[in-house]
């Protein structure tokens, strides 16, 4: 008998007579109405800055195409590149840690949508150019890092797109290998250039 009224007091907790279920407020939804996705607020159509279809290949940033290595954005889609010959023997340099060294100059050859890198050893202090001279590209495009600092996250100290003669001047600020990064533009045939340190 005292097991009855034990029981019965476990289910009454929290009754009254002005709490009954059938007016308490609907706090949660169907377990079958929750599960159906909610299309509050989404268009038909996706997200209206999707951005360029990139393929397999790449990731759409903005309004153009980050591609995969071996791949170009060719109209907003990232297409194999085509086979390059006549790259000079510095291969492979298109990333930082692959860097060879370049003292007073140094000729090189880019094939499309390439990049090379070179290490220069520099002195704090002194007023530097670098002059680059080709024939085979509208323009190449050189930047600048100071030594210790990662071309993926940091600023560089001096970028220039230059024309065949211009050059890339700047002022070193501290002693040590000095990054340079040479790009040509996707579509420029395979070239040599030469750098020129002054």
């Amino acid at each position: 008998m005292l097991q009855l009224i034990f029981l019965g007091l476990l289910v009454c907790v929290g009754c009254s007579a002005d709490s009954q279920p059938d007016e308490a407020p609907d706090a949660f939804a169907p377990l079958d109405a929750a599960s159906e996705p909610s299309d509050a607020g989404l268009d038909a159509t996706g997200p209206a800055d999707a951005g360029p279809d990139c393929g397999p290949h790449g990731e759409a940033h903005g309004d153009h195409c980050d591609c995969h290595r071996g791949y170009v954005d060719q109209g907003g889609r990232c297409e194999p590149l085509p086979e390059c010959e006549g790259d000079d023997p510095f291969e492979p340099d298109d990333i930082a840690r692959d860097a060879s060294a370049c003292d007073a100059s140094c000729a090189r050859a880019l094939c499309p949508a390439d990049r090379d890198h070179v290490v220069l050893e520099l002195a704090a202090g002194a007023a530097l150019s670098i002059r680059v001279t080709f024939d085979a590209h509208e323009s190449l495009r050189l930047t600048l890092y100071e030594p210790g600092r990662d071309p993926r996250f940091d600023e560089p100290i001096a970028r220039a797109e230059l024309v065949s003669g211009e050059t890339l001047d700047f002022t070193v600020r501290r002693d040590g290998e000095h990054l340079l990064r040479i790009e040509g533009d996707p579509f420029d045939a395979t070239g040599v250039y030469l750098l020129e340190l002054m």
